[in-house]
């Protein structure tokens, strides 16, 4: 599949990379999650995923920019501090991801969501967005729909401390019983912040091959990224035409 080849091939590219720490390099680079912010028309800053801001003064790409876009970043780190930002970077690629809203599942487009199993590897948070990891039964015949579902169908639970939300997956009736295609979603679930405290507990439910699991996690919030969790190691899967 073309998106776990670009994955493979970055992360080859990440393990001959130079790491000279005594100083910088154009032949030095890395390769992070991090989050697109739009400083301009045509001009960008990426936040990484660990809270630090880069200002991309030089870039080898054409590429249009859309505020608060997930993507992978391959740069090199041209100088420390300025301005604003942690570091100077030099941009060499972007691979998008999958970027999406939470949206209310109704009788109206329940159908449409639909209900599939999925499977997921990893479920966390960082930059105000929950990031899922997942597997699931690609049949090459059309693109798959992935969202993360507030259920309007169904009453709400009574703990009103906990926000349950549904990881949902429409397979289009595929025929394919294995699910070997790995995809990366980014939801942004600032909409949950609540004024009146720094964090909320999400319940997130999906429904895999042969169960129901559900994951717990606590959103924070106002308090630096440093407080979620986040993946030191991109998992190397990027937006493909595979899913939606």
């Amino acid at each position: 599949m073309r998106a776990q080849s670009i994955g493979l091939f970055i992360l080859l590219l990440t393990l001959i990379s130079c790491n000279n720490k005594d100083g910088y390099s154009l032949g030095d680079f890395q390769v992070s999650i991090a989050t697109i912010i739009l400083e301009g028309e045509n001009s960008y800053s990426i936040l990484l995923d660990n809270g630090k801001k880069l200002w991309p003064s030089v870039s080898d790409i054409k590429y249009k920019p859309k505020d608060n876009q997930r993507a992978f970043v391959n740069y090199t780190l041209l100088s420390d501090k300025y301005d604003k930002f942690d570091h100077i970077v030099k941009v060499n690629a972007i691979w998008n991801i999958l970027t999406k809203d939470i949206i209310d599942l109704t009788e109206e487009n329940e159908k449409e969501i639909g209900n599939d199993p999925v499977e997921t590897n990893f479920i966390w948070i960082a930059n105000d967005f929950l990031n899922i990891d997942f597997m699931f039964n690609y049949g090459a015949v059309r693109p798959h729909y992935i969202n993360l579902v507030n259920n309007k169908t169904i009453p709400q639970g009574e703990d009103d401390e906990v926000i349950e939300l549904e990881f949902r997956h429409n397979s289009y009736n595929s025929q394919n019983p294995k699910f070997s295609t790995e995809g990366l979603v980014s939801f942004n679930i600032k909409s949950l912040q609540r004024d009146d405290r720094d964090s909320v507990k999400l319940k997130i439910k999906v429904k895999e091959l042969d169960k129901v699991t559900t994951h717990d996690i606590t959103y924070k919030y106002n308090l630096g990224n440093s407080e979620n969790s986040y993946i030191e190691t991109p998992i190397l899967v990027v937006a493909s035409d595979e899913y939606y």
